[in-house]
Formats: structure tokens, C-alpha cells, sequence
């Protein structure tokens, strides 16, 4: 399965979301690539056990890749420009958006929703897009008035793992490691299994 993790705004965990997943999924002994599409390329930073992370550049080279990716899970860490990440849409079974539950990453969301029903259009047909929301932060009122929002207006496709906001992933992230090496029994590291077994339901 290949999974394009994406939003057009910078910020909103794309990276954070891709390292950890797939470390969640590679820790069942399934095979995970990751292929860094986004031109800041911090995901090849990581190190994580069971994950192959790649640099890819320009689409030509992120198709080729795609198609001999064998393995389980294949995650595209796409850049934070749908221009720039549309490429990868064409070639994903599904579609992740990581949304922090923020008035100005709501309000950007629908146009990437008409990207993926335009990529059904033109033959992609089985493409999936589900909204992740990420570094939610319980204390903030506001935030769950937003949530309630975001899941009042796409229903089923906002997943129901919410990713928390948690100092683990920057910790983690500063060590080249995912949440699930650096601190497994830390809550941000079950949230992201808990992600990883909503996602394999999806296959």
C-alpha cells in the first residue's frame, strides 16, 4: 500500500507523521519505505530499525521508485506545496493529511480535498483521503471546538486516532529517532500504533 502523507502548509506534522507511522508499522516486522520527496529532505535524517528512507527528486523519479517499491507500506513525505506534492497523489492508495486542529490549517483543507477528488477523476479511482488530527493540545478549548468541526464536515474521513501535541516528537526527532525508539511508552508513541492499526483496517 502506498501512502502519500501531505498538506499544502508547512508545520502541520507531515514529517513527525511519516517517521512514526512507519516505525509503527515496521515494529510488526511488516517492510516499510519511506521516500522524502520534500526538498527541506528531513526525513532522511531518521534512523529507524525496519525502515528504508529514501531521497527522491522530481516526479520522474518518485514514479520509478513507487513502482519498485516492494515493500508492505511505501509513505511518500510530500512537500508543503500542493503544487509540488501533486505528483505523488496520481500514485497513492491513500492520502493522509495531517490537520492541527488551528483555524488557519481548517481553512486551507478544501482545496486539497478537490485535488484528491480530481486525481479520482482522471482514473485513480481506489484513492482514499483521510485527515489526521495532529498536535492537539487538550488544554486548549478552542482546539476541540475546531476538531468537532473538522469531523462534523468530513464524518468518516477524519480518522479516529488524534495525534497529541508532545514534546516526545521533537525530543525524538533531535535524536534521529521515531517516538516509538526514543520513548515507546510515552503517550505520542501509542498514539501513532494506535494510527498504524487504523491505517492496516484500511488496506
Amino acid at each position: 500500500m502506498t501512502i502519500a502523507v501531505l498538506n499544502q502548509k508547512g508545520g502541520v506534522g507531515k514529517t513527525t507523521t511519516t517517521i512514526n507511522l512507519a516505525a509503527a508499522l515496521a515494529a510488526s516486522g511488516e517492510s516499510v519505505r519511506v521516500l522524502d520527496a520534500d526538498s527541506q529532505q528531513q526525513a532522511v535524517a531518521f534512523e529507524v530499525p525496519g525502515v528504508e528512507v529514501l531521497c527522491v527528486e522530481g516526479k520522474a523519479a518518485l514514479k520509478k521508485a513507487v513502482d519498485k517499491s516492494k515493500a508492505d507500506w511505501t509513505l511518500i513525505d510530500c512537500p508543503p506545496s500542493l503544487l509540488e506534492a501533486a505528483p505523488a497523489i496520481p500514485l497513492a492508495d491513500l492520502v493522509i493529511a495531517p490537520v492541527p486542529p488551528r483555524f488557519q490549517d481548517l481553512s486551507g483543507f478544501a482545496k486539497l480535498r478537490q485535488t484528491v477528488d480530481a486525481a479520482r477523476e482522471r482514473g485513480n479511482s481506489h484513492l482514499r483521503l483521510r485527515v489526521l488530527v495532529t498536535m492537539r493540545d487538550v488544554r486548549v478549548v478552542l482546539q476541540g471546538e475546531y476538531e468537532a468541526q473538522l469531523r462534523a464536515a468530513f464524518g468518516d474521513e477524519v480518522l479516529s486516532t488524534v495525534i497529541p501535541r508532545a514534546a516526545v516528537f521533537e525530543k525524538a526527532a533531535s535524536a534521529h529517532q521515531a517516538a516509538q525508539q526514543y520513548a515507546p511508552s510515552s503517550a505520542g508513541a501509542a498514539a501513532y500504533r494506535a494510527l498504524a492499526e487504523e491505517i492496516r483496517k484500511l488496506r
